[in-house]
C-alpha cells in the first residue's frame, strides 16, 4: 500500500507535467510564450514598412533583453531588415533556437539582461510584460 505522502508526490508530479506539456503546446501553436505572448500587430507597429524601428544599415544588430519565445528577434530579421539580431532570456533560449534553427542570423542566449553582451548592438529593445 501507498502512504499518502507518495500518493501526494505523485499527484503533484504528475499535475506539473500537465501544466508544462501544456505550455510547450501553447507555445508551438500560438507562435509566442503563453506567459506574455507577442501579439503579431505589435510586431508589424514595429518592424513593418511603416514601422517605428528601421534598421541603420542592412548590417544592423538588435539586442532583445528578456527575449521570452523569440517573436522579436525572428521579425527583426525576417520582417525588419536588421542583418541579425540576438535574443537574452533566462528561460525559454531552447523554444527560441528551435523556432530559428535554421536562420543563423537569429541568435538566442541563455542569459539574464544583466549578463547581455550590448558592445556591438545598433539597437537594443527592452522586452517589458506589459509590452
Amino acid at each position: 500500500m501507498m502512504d499518502d505522502a507518495l500518493k501526494l508526490t505523485i499527484g503533484g508530479g504528475v499535475a506539473l507535467n500537465a501544466v508544462m506539456l501544456y505550455s510547450f503546446g501553447y507555445a508551438w501553436l500560438r507562435r509566442g510564450a503563453p506567459f506574455v505572448p507577442t501579439a503579431q500587430r505589435k510586431l508589424d507597429a514595429i518592424f513593418g514598412p511603416s514601422g517605428l524601428l528601421q534598421p541603420l544599415r542592412s548590417r544592423s544588430h538588435l539586442v532583445d533583453l528578456g527575449s521570452g519565445g523569440g517573436a522579436t528577434v525572428r521579425a527583426a530579421v525576417r520582417e525588419g531588415g536588421f542583418g541579425r539580431a540576438t535574443g537574452y532570456d533566462p528561460t525559454l533560449v531552447g523554444y527560441s533556437q528551435l523556432r530559428s534553427a535554421l536562420c543563423p542570423n537569429e541568435r538566442h542566449r541563455l542569459k539574464s539582461l544583466w549578463e547581455a553582451e550590448l558592445h556591438d548592438a545598433d539597437v537594443v529593445h527592452p522586452t517589458t510584460a506589459r509590452g
